[in-house]
């Protein structure tokens, strides 16, 4: 993980603050899914049950969300529990969208954070989940392992694609997301093994699978576009750096790891992506989108360039 020995000064440019102290940036470990009509009654009772197994680790961190029903901010209530987030919903069929975080104030960026929305594909969105650590989160806490617990709760949602690593985060404020677009830019430049963790800006993103990254997941139905399981390691055999991939099968899909810890670049040449993390980048080529969009620190005529960095 060479994110260690990186050195302060090549990092800390990327973590301003503005001007009243509050972090601008944070840098953290990421789990997303992307599941279709997350608004069903039984992904959202998933997404909470993986949201409570997130807030037993480290739910005492967490400082503000947003109410479910009138979706304003507020302090989280001593006491609170994802059983009382999951009933402020109908017994049915419901949009939601749920958000976490750390933050001293709303529009911090936070490096504990819980994110997602569950919506229909009818009305063109893809629902999604996310949770965030602390970068140094599982060096601090020997006992827990991040494919592990990928594995765990890739297994209760079943969704149908996702991806877990190191990754820059934005505020949770616009004005503030505009002003750091170009330093997220700058970041995804020099530590191309890094993902900009901006699900906000992936939302629409139906179309098909995004980055690969350390860790990367497909369900069932991604594993059948791609002949099966046998005919993915036979792909994968043929890699020069394939006996370098992790498989790690669970009930309806597998996870791919890429070499032994997330890596920001090759060996020290800051800028260049791993080489890793090839293997699975062409292996999940055919399924990659081919739509491209804008968001915070990509420009839209950058965004396939970006997903195809790896090939």
């Amino acid at each position: 993980m060479n994110f260690y020995q990186t050195s302060p000064q090549a990092l800390e440019q990327f973590f301003p603050q503005d001007d009243q102290g509050y972090a601008l940036t944070a840098f953290g470990f990421y789990f997303s899914f992307r599941f279709p009509d997350g608004y069903r009654r039984e992904l959202r009772r998933r997404c909470a049950e993986i949201c409570a197994d997130y807030w037993r680790l480290c739910g005492r961190h967490l400082v503000w969300m947003t109410e479910p029903k009138t979706k304003y901010w507020q302090r989280i209530p001593d006491g609170y529990a994802m059983q009382q987030w999951l009933q402020a919903f109908p017994d049915e069929d419901w949009v939601w969208q749920i958000l976490f975080h750390s933050g001293r104030i709303p529009s911090e960026a936070a490096e504990y954070q819980i994110t997602g929305l569950g919506k229909s594909t009818q009305t063109f969105s893809y629902s999604r989940l996310t949770l965030i650590l602390p970068a140094t989160w599982f060096a601090q806490n020997p006992g827990q392992h991040p494919i592990e617990l990928f594995l765990r709760w890739s297994a209760i949602l079943q969704a149908r694609d996702g991806s877990a690593g190191l990754g820059l985060v934005p505020p949770e404020d616009t004005p503030k997301r505009g002003r750091t677009s170009k330093l997220a830019a700058a970041f995804r430049q020099q530590f191309p093994g890094a993902e900009l963790v901006n699900p906000l800006g992936q939302q629409n993103m139906f179309w098909g699978l995004l980055s690969v990254n350390w860790l990367t997941m497909i369900g069932s139905e991604c594993i059948e576009k791609l002949s099966g399981v046998a005919g993915i390691k036979a792909r994968l055999a043929g890699e020069e750096l394939g006996s370098e991939i992790g498989i790690h099968e669970y009930p309806g899909g597998m996870i791919f790891s890429a070499g032994e810890a997330p890596l920001l670049y090759q060996d020290d040449e800051i800028g260049q992506p791993p080489l890793v993390y090839g293997p699975v980048a062409r292996l999940l080529k055919p399924l990659r989108t081919s739509e491209p969009w804008g968001s915070w620190g990509l420009p839209e005529e950058e965004c396939l360039d970006w997903l195809a960095r790896f090939d």
